[in-house]
């Protein structure tokens, strides 16, 4: 089940604007949250994400991984003043050009890794970590919050080669379910505004280069059992794929399946 999001918007607009210039990112959204105070999580929160193997650190920073633990989808939280172009634009990185992580590392990038940029100049690593010049700090009152859909493929390369391994990278790596992105994006922004204080400017910047719509499979009721070896009827197998919260419409000997877009699993016949 999905949380309930009750998130409250300010009047003030924010003035951030989003663009992707590469094809290893499908969508990036961001929220603006002014007024923050960076400060030791409340202990429900801490007690939560040290069940689940996360060390917390503060309020922001624990509230993107407890929102990434309870919804699926990996966030980042910036320092909103260290990007004063007000512009964040995904692209390719070129070979040997290099960047500083927030563990302190100088990091050497390969054509294709993803760079999280404040127009040009490199801010994260997209997927994979973030920077060290735009990390959320004590002193930080505004926070850019990011939810983005970055290729699995390539976040598993560039995780694996810089040897960067962490929950939100395993996530990336298997797949993201398109409709988690401005869910956590939400959820997030509003336990920030409750937790730290915060105000939630009005509006997403947004950039899609393509987000998954729920699709459709066809398969025929003798396909399944010829696959299977078993003799289902047409009313066992649309109950079967029900109960899995699937809609399924059956007509004569024929199933249309349709799947919902958080089973990236489910592509072919062969997976009903």
């Amino acid at each position: 089940t999905s949380p309930k999001i009750d998130l409250q918007e300010s009047d003030q607009t924010h003035d951030f604007t989003t663009a992707i210039d590469t094809d290893q990112c499908d969508a990036y959204y961001g929220r603006v949250i002014e007024g923050v105070e960076v400060k030791e999580s409340p202990e429900w929160l801490k007690t939560r994400l040290i069940a689940s193997g996360i060390r917390p650190i503060n309020t922001i920073v624990d509230i993107t991984n407890y929102v990434m633990m309870d919804v699926g989808q990996p966030l980042h939280a910036f320092d909103a003043d260290t990007i004063p172009s007000k512009t964040i634009r995904v692209k390719a990185a070129e070979a040997d050009d290099t960047f500083t992580t927030l563990d302190g590392q100088t990091r050497v990038l390969k054509r294709g890794d993803i760079l999280i940029t404040d127009g040009q100049i490199p801010i994260a690593l997209g997927g994979v970590m973030g920077g060290l010049d735009s990390e959320v700090t004590e002193t930080t009152t505004t926070v850019f919050l990011e939810s983005a859909l970055f290729n699995s493929t390539r976040i598993g390369q560039t995780s694996r080669r810089l040897d960067l391994r962490s929950e939100a990278s395993m996530r990336f790596e298997r797949g993201i379910a398109h409709d988690r992105a401005l869910l956590a994006l939400d959820k997030a922004a509003q336990m920030m505004a409750e937790l730290s204080g915060g105000v939630v400017l009005k509006g997403v910047a947004k950039a899609e280069r393509q987000v998954n719509a729920p699709r459709t499979l066809d398969v025929s009721l003798d396909r399944v059992n010829g696959l299977l070896g078993t003799s289902l009827s047409l009313a066992e197998t649309q109950a079967l794929l029900t109960r899995l919260h699937l809609d399924v419409q059956a007509a004569k000997d024929r199933l249309t399946v349709t799947v919902p877009v958080r089973r990236l699993d489910l592509v072919t016949e062969q997976d009903l």
